[in-house]
């Protein structure tokens, strides 16, 4: 086979691993199936309670107690649903998050706000990807079904393997009148700019060597 032939696909390989490399460090979503609880999108009430063990929120398992899906009786963060975690007594909700890379680091978003139909100043839920977690709170005085202050909060992890469970759940006492829960998704962290600048040496690199030849 011909130098250069053999060259050019070196060079084709070399590419397309440099590529990846910058998709992965330009920090790409992760799938999180149905984030902003969009489907089934089927409530035409203010809201509809699902309890434990039901698939009816495509996506989720609903593992204890009960979870609100709301649709006109607050605005949302995105789109035209969102959760209250409080249904009839406190829920949890989980999925199973496929296709990180091990050794990863990654970035969990949602947004979070309250129901705010009773006098408690604060609600709270705890956010879990594997064996990271951490709780929340939210305050939500001055907050109205019209006006809710989402707030958009993270949880950075590392993927120790290439699919973790998700789970939120709420730390109210007592249902109905808990966190609001909106917007999940789950991002990639960029390289740092060493990381990148040695992508760009080794792209600078790969054109000197096939000038070269």
């Amino acid at each position: 086979m011909p130098l250069m032939k053999v060259m050019g696909n070196k060079m084709k390989h070399l590419i397309s691993a440099i590529a990846l490399s910058a998709g992965l460090a330009s920090g790409a979503q992760a799938a999180v199936v149905n984030g902003s609880f969009e489907d089934p999108g089927t409530v035409t009430g203010n809201w509809a309670t699902y309890n434990a063990g039901s698939n009816a929120l495509t996506g989720w398992t609903i593992n204890s107690g009960s979870i609100d899906l709301i649709n006109a009786f607050w605005q949302h963060s995105d789109g035209n649903y969102s959760i209250n975690l409080d249904g009839r007594s406190p829920g949890t909700i989980s999925q199973m998050l496929t296709g990180l890379s091990v050794g990863r680091n990654y970035t969990l978003a949602f947004d979070m706000a309250a129901n705010t139909a009773d006098r408690n100043q604060s609600v709270g839920l705890t956010a879990s990807v594997g064996r990271n977690f951490q709780s929340y709170s939210f305050d939500k005085a001055g907050n109205s079904r019209g006006d809710m202050g989402w707030v958009t909060y993270t949880l950075d992890f590392t993927a120790a393997a290439d699919s973790m469970l998700l789970s939120f759940a709420s730390d109210s006492p007592s249902g109905p009148y808990g966190a609001a829960l909106d917007n999940i998704s789950v991002t990639s962290v960029p390289l740092p700019a060493s990381g990148l600048l040695l992508l760009a040496a080794v792209g600078g690199l790969a054109l000197r060597t096939r000038k070269s030849t």
